[in-house]
């Protein structure tokens, strides 16, 4: 649809409208019958200007990050982005008294899971495979398999070394 550069009022405002609507630059420049460039080179852009953080807004910020809050936690309580959010926790810097949050703790698995993940890892199988027959996820199948081999090497290492392993 390229060759339309003029634009008029009325195309102007329905552009502008589309655009509060949250369309994308494609799908307005194809309402209105021009090209995505030919809204830029009118100075149309589908974001949005930089959010500006009242005071108390900011105030808010500080205190729901003293208690814990996440960011996108923080976003939902102000009804913004979290990537504004997050960009304004940057520009603050750490919060002393700001508690590291705690993990969730990994689900112990067995000696016997361990073994038939590696067993089965001998016979040909693919980590995604493995993952599927024991119910887990596969990143975990590939960690246990790595993990054993690294023991093993480690363990050969020190028998060569002439040490005596406790």
């Amino acid at each position: 649809m390229p060759g339309r550069l003029e634009l008029t009022k009325k195309d102007i405002q329905q552009i502008q409208a589309l655009l509060k609507l949250g369309y994308s630059m494609r799908e307005v420049a194809r309402a209105v019958g021009c090209s995505d460039d030919t809204l830029r080179n009118h100075g149309f852009s589908s974001c949005s200007p930089p959010r500006r953080f009242t005071e108390k807004e900011k105030s808010r910020i500080i205190a729901m990050r003293k208690r814990g809050c996440t960011i996108g936690e923080i976003a939902i309580a102000l009804d913004c982005s979290r990537n504004a959010v997050g960009h304004h926790v940057r520009k603050l810097g750490p919060i002393p008294s700001l508690k590291a949050r705690r993990f969730k703790p990994r689900r112990r698995i067995s000696e016997e899971i361990k073994r038939r993940v590696v067993e089965l890892r001998r016979q040909g199988h693919t980590f995604e495979k493995i993952a599927n027959m024991l119910d887990m996820a596969y990143p975990t199948a590939r960690y246990i398999v790595l993990d054993s081999e690294n023991s093993r090497k480690a363990q050969g290492a020190s028998s060569r070394s002439g040490r005596k392993e406790k």
